[in-house]
C-alpha cells in the first residue's frame, strides 16, 4: 500500500524488478491474490507494459474485469486500435461489471472507424439516454465525424478520467493536438506521440522530448 514512485531512478527500477520477478506468495496470500497486488502496484508505479505482460500470464477469473479493463486501455494507450476494438468485442457484456457507459463509448468509436456511421450515431443516442455526462468524449467525437482537427480543451469540461487512453486514441486518429494531461497520465506511452504530433503545442512537444 505504501509503494509510491520516488525521485530515484535506481530505486524505481529496483522496485519494478522486485515486482516483476516471479516469487512465492507470502503467508496468508494465495498466488492469485499476490499476483493481483504485484500488477496493481506496477500500474501505480507507471510500469504499464510490465503490468500488461504479467496479466497475460494470469488468466484468473477473480480479477478478470480489472485485467480486461486495463488491457483495453493499454491497447488504446499504445494506439493498437484494431486490437482494442477486437478485444472490446470479446468482453461478455452480460457478465462483466466494467462500466457500461465506458464500453458503449468504445463501441461508438470502433463503429465510427469502421465507417459504420449510422451504428455509431445510434449507439451514441443510447449513451446520451443513459444520462452520460462525458462532454469531452462528445466534443472529440464531433471533431472526428466532421474531420475537424481543432484543439479540444480538456480543462473545465466534464470527463471520465478512466477514459483517458480512449480519448488519446480518438485524438491521435483525428490528428488533434494532445495536451499536458496526457503526458501526466502516462509519460511512457504518450511522450513519443506528443513529440511526433505536429498539431500539438511546441513547448509541450519539447517537454515530452526531455
Amino acid at each position: 500500500d505504501n509503494l509510491e514512485l520516488v525521485e530515484s531512478n535506481s530505486l524505481n527500477e529496483a522496485l519494478t524488478e522486485s515486482l516483476v520477478l516471479n516469487s512465492l506468495n507470502p503467508k496468508g496470500f494465495t498466488q492469485e491474490e499476490f499476483n493481483h497486488l504485484r500488477i496493481s502496484n506496477l500500474i501505480k508505479l507507471g510500469q504499464r507494459k510490465a503490468a500488461y505482460e504479467m496479466i497475460n500470464f494470469n488468466s484468473a477469473d477473480q480479477h478478470k474485469d480489472f485485467y480486461n479493463s486495463f488491457k483495453l486501455n493499454y491497447f488504446f494507450s499504445t494506439y493498437e486500435i484494431n486490437q482494442a476494438c477486437e478485444f472490446g468485442r470479446s468482453i461478455n457484456r452480460k457478465k462483466t461489471k466494467i462500466n457500461e457507459n465506458f464500453l458503449l463509448k468504445v463501441d461508438i468509436f470502433c463503429s465510427l472507424i469502421q465507417n459504420k456511421i449510422e451504428e455509431a450515431d445510434f449507439l451514441n443516442s443510447l449513451l446520451i439516454d443513459l444520462n452520460d455526462k462525458d462532454e469531452y468524449f462528445q466534443k472529440i467525437l464531433v471533431n472526428l465525424k466532421n474531420q475537424n482537427n481543432d484543439f479540444v480543451d480538456i480543462n473545465n469540461t466534464n470527463l471520465d478520467k478512466d477514459s483517458m487512453p480512449l480519448y488519446s486514441a480518438m485524438i491521435r486518429l483525428g490528428d488533434m493536438p494532445l495536451s499536458q494531461n496526457f503526458l501526466d497520465y502516462d509519460t511512457v506511452n504518450f511522450s513519443e506521440p506528443i513529440i511526433l504530433s505536429a498539431s500539438s503545442d511546441i513547448s509541450l512537444r519539447l517537454n515530452a522530448a526531455h
